[in-house]
């Protein structure tokens, strides 16, 4: 099976929920965004994803950006959830 790769563009300051089934592999690549320009993320220091479980919202597990899509510029980091 191959990764599914899911695109959001996410304002700064806001929040995006993001679901995944169990089992499944997915690639999120999310576009941060201040007034509908991409955030330039050049030198950033982390970008770190987190997962909690929806029924209850106990953290599962954290992932740090694993590289951008396109320059550090266009500010969308990869996370790869397997």
């Amino acid at each position: 099976m191959s990764i599914r790769v899911t695109a959001y563009s996410i304002p700064l300051g806001s929040q995006q929920q993001l679901e995944i089934a169990q089992g499944e592999d997915r690639e999120f690549r999310l576009t941060f965004t201040d007034s509908g320009t991409a955030v330039d993320m050049t030198g950033a220091a982390a970008v770190v994803l987190t997962v909690k479980n929806r029924s209850d919202g106990q953290l599962l597990f954290a992932r740090s950006y694993s590289g951008f899509q396109g320059a550090a510029t266009a500010g969308t980091p990869r996370f790869q959830i397997l």
